[in-house]
């Protein structure tokens, strides 16, 4: 038998009682001894109790999606994300010596999928052998359970490779490991997905009062995901893979995903928005479920954010996921890409432009892929702000004219206005954020403060590539005054937060989408490019799916790119990098297309700040140094190639 792995023995009883404490019924647990070794059905003799303990299940998902740590993992150390200002450990992302097993944020994630993955392994124990619910509804929660199984073994092998994998609930202390293969872990992923298919009816958790939960169409389109992503590992790598799938044949996986796909894409279920911009609204990503999201981990601040776990014991069975209105609760993503806004004069920290932790800046490659789309392609304005309106309502922190110089070494004053002039005020443009490249002799620079740069035909302020980055594609520390200011997507920006600064500031409401109509668009068309069913049809996706992102009178420009382009890696790549910013994709995309030595080519190429450091065994992410210690047979266990341990 597999089990979990923990530090110590405090660790493991914890883990496990943990649980029963907080899921079991107070008159259940007060008769119980909660050091026992009693199996857990006898902990959840009530339908509350079994309820809650299916609720649970969910949880552990909320360190992942849309929080640091989850997209610190995923996101960042890639090729069009790399590390802005605040990050609290650039070496981490720069790929450096302390990338190593001894991370915390590391031990955190395996943590918490572990508890999650034990949650699930009991709840299949507890709902499985009870007779609390009518067969059709218990078939219904199984299948539940057998999904969030799925996706926490998919999290874990996807980061970690070889991993345990415990199909039972951990019951004692175990001081031994055993490492499954990549392969094995993707058949018992593959299992479970289709027990959820095979379980969930058509209307399962489709009413308003259980968005969040598996549905039918969620499982269909995680089993896409899943075969999509063996078929790539085979595909691209071939025989320089870092793990093989014996049996699995990439065109018969191609053809599965694209067959799943087109199930979600011909449902009727799910549409594009006739305007891209409405795609993320607020309104869209919370009170009403999106047109395109398929599955979401829900963060809305309704009784239905946490799946009916009261607030009051929602941390007592987690180490690090917060309830909605703990102070670190909510979606996060509207604190980890935003730029140091508040340099600017006349500006200040509102709702509308969020209270920014400055942890995540775009590469020169993602401006690559974005600076020649922005009149035609939707996505550019559809989720990055280029514009700050001045908000300060006193006058005297606004900038006056006469305090600023051209490259000459010239004081500006235009004719129209006198020295000390105030140059804006509340209300109008106070920054733009460009792609294009300005002439250097119309920016004139602060004689004293921050060294912002002035447009002085518009009136406003200005950063262009060329203040962003340098021509090698480093940051320009001086231009983004060390990684303060960037482009910034605005995708997850939540101006409905409870306060814009302090306490509330940080409680996002919006829900993080784990699969979109978008991506089964790309999955089947890059599935069916790869597989029996033909570029033809691949090309006729992916032009479907263009129009839906292109702006009001270019839908033509945005298809005819599809028929002169070659559907090769490298185009899908671009694809998926302009649609999926900030969605937690990236680091899985990398690593389905390419070989360990591939990757590193790859990522270094694209991004400067990794070139020097990046090894083959950063392809996966060291085993926590804590695990490590806990087993006896770490000699056996070792750590992922080079790490050490």
């Amino acid at each position: 038998m597999n089990y979990i792995k923990l530090t110590d023995m405090k660790k493991s009883l914890y883990i496990i009682f943990a649980i029963i404490l907080v899921f079991a019924s107070c008159e259940t647990f007060l008769e119980e001894d909660p050091r026992s070794t009693a199996t857990a059905v006898g902990q959840f003799s009530t339908e509350q109790g079994q309820m809650q303990l299916l609720n649970a299940c969910y949880v552990s998902l909320k360190i992942w999606y849309a929080k640091e740590e989850g997209i610190d993992l995923s996101d960042v150390g890639v090729d069009i994300w790399t590390y802005a200002e605040q990050v609290p450990d650039p070496d981490f992302f720069e790929f450096g010596s302390n990338r190593d097993s001894r991370k915390g944020r590391l031990a955190v994630i395996w943590v918490e999928f572990y508890r999650g993955l034990n949650t699930c392994n009991t709840a299949l124990e507890v709902i499985g052998e009870s007779d609390l619910f009518a067969e059709e509804e218990k078939n219904t929660y199984l299948a539940e359970i057998h999904y969030l199984r799925a996706m926490y073994l998919y999290h874990l092998t996807e980061l970690w490779g070889r991993i345990d994998m415990p199909i039972e609930s951990t019951k004692g202390v175990v001081t031994t490991i055993d490492l499954v293969d990549v392969n094995e872990v993707y058949d018992q992923i593959l299992a479970d997905i289709e027990f959820a298919v095979n379980n969930l009816s058509d209307d399962a958790n489709t009413a308003v009062s259980d968005f969040g939960r598996v549905t039918k169409d969620a499982a269909i389109a995680f089993r896409a995901r899943a075969n999509f992503t063996i078929a790539s590992y085979i595909h691209y790598a071939g025989n320089t893979a870092p793990y093989t799938f014996p049996g699995k044949d990439a065109g018969e996986l191609f053809d599965k995903a694209y067959n799943d796909a087109m199930t979600i894409i011909n449902s009727g279920n799910y549409s594009f928005y006739d305007d891209y911009y409405d795609l993320w609204t607020l309104e869209n990503n919370s009170t009403n479920r999106n047109d395109e999201g398929i599955w979401a981990v829900n963060y809305s601040r309704t009784q239905f954010s946490m799946l009916n776990v009261d607030a009051a014991i929602y941390q007592t069975y987690t180490s690090g996921v917060k309830a909605y209105d703990e102070r670190d609760g909510g979606h996060h993503g509207h604190l980890m890409w935003g730029m140091e806004y508040r340099l600017v004069p006349g500006m200040a920290r509102v709702l509308e432009y969020g209270r920014t932790f400055r942890r995540y800046m775009p590469t020169s490659y993602m401006i690559e892929l974005l600076e020649d789309r922005t009149e035609h392609d939707a996505r550019f304005h559809g989720q990055w702000r280029t514009v700050w309106k001045a908000v300060a309502e006193v006058a005297i922190v606004y900038p006056k004219w006469g305090n600023y110089e051209l490259p000459d070494g010239t004081a500006y004053v235009p004719d129209t206005a006198a020295e000390g002039d105030q140059i804006y005020g509340i209300g109008d443009t106070a920054l733009v954020i460009t792609l294009d490249d300005v002439p250097n002799d119309i920016m004139a620079v602060a004689t004293v403060g921050t060294e912002l740069y002035l447009n002085v035909e518009k009136g406003y302020f200005m950063f262009d590539k060329e203040l962003m980055y340098n021509s090698d594609g480093t940051i320009n520390y001086d231009g983004t005054i060390q990684r303060q200011m960037y482009i910034q997507p605005y995708k997850c920006d939540d101006a409905e937060r409870d306060a814009a600064d302090g306490e509330g500031s940080e409680r996002g409401i919006r829900d993080a989408y784990v699969f979109r109509l978008a991506e089964m668009y790309l999955i089947a068309a890059e599935a069916a490019a790869r597989g029996s069913t033909g570029e033809t049809e691949a090309r006729t996706l992916l032009k479907e799916y263009r129009r839906s992102r292109a702006n009001e009178g270019y839908e033509s420009e945005m298809e005819a790119e599809i028929d002169a382009a070659t559907l090769d890696k490298v185009f899908f790549l671009e694809e998926r990098a302009r649609e999926f910013i900030c969605e937690q994709l990236r680091w899985f995309d990398l690593k389905r297309t390419h070989s360990p030595q591939q990757w590193v080519d790859w990522v270094g190429s694209k991004n400067p700040d990794v070139s020097e450091n990046i090894k083959t065994y950063h392809y996966m992410y060291p085993y926590p140094s804590a695990e490590i210690d806990a087993v006896e047979n770490k000699e056996e266990f070792g750590n992922n190639n080079g790490y050490g341990l």
